[in-house]
């Protein structure tokens, strides 16, 4: 049974950014087939300006993937991580949440993914500093320019054959 409740107080404008990953199986007793894709779609809230671009989706190849069918791909250091740019104000402050835990639900279960993110107001993956658990604190750059790097690890061995559909959300909200 679902009920709304109004919202008395929703403090200040946030942004929220939707990510959609899927990954994709043939067999476990064969060579793994493994796509994945990230879309974004915002809900901006703010006057301020404010837009959020993939500009690479989050993608698997077998080097991300060891023989023990743990997916390891690092915000930082993967060139597969997603790609995101991020425009607002120049020099503008905002924090940046998100949850690193998640579940990819497939057709016969489910499987734990976790979630890293990095950031960095030029758009250099290896300078981008690594948030913490859940939140960091950005500072646009005087283009308006903010690049957040996402990156996961699963273990895989449990799936079976079949889409294994998850999400990540970020909220951006101005300082």
């Amino acid at each position: 049974m679902n009920h709304a409740y109004p919202i008395k107080n929703p403090g200040p404008p946030m942004a929220g950014i939707f990510l959609f990953i899927c990954i994709s199986y043939i067999s476990p007793a064969q060579p793994p087939r493994k796509t994945a894709h990230v879309n974004a779609t915002a809900a901006i809230g703010d006057s301020r300006p404010a837009e959020i671009l993939t500009i690479r989706e989050l993608t698997l190849t077998p080097g991300d993937i060891d023989e023990s069918m743990k997916l390891s791909i690092s915000p930082r250091n993967s060139t597969q991580a997603a790609v995101m740019k991020t425009s607002g104000q120049p020099h503008e402050q905002a924090s940046i949440t998100f949850l690193p835990g998640g579940i990819l639900r497939g057709p016969r279960g489910s499987l734990d993914i976790r979630y890293f993110m990095a950031g960095n107001k030029d758009h250099e993956q290896k300078a981008a500093t690594l948030f913490n658990a859940s939140r960091g604190v950005i500072t646009f750059s005087e283009n308006g320019a903010y690049y957040l790097w996402i990156g996961a690890e699963s273990d895989l061995s449990p799936a079976t054959e079949g889409e294994y559909n998850g999400q990540i959300t970020l909220e951006i909200e101005y300082q």
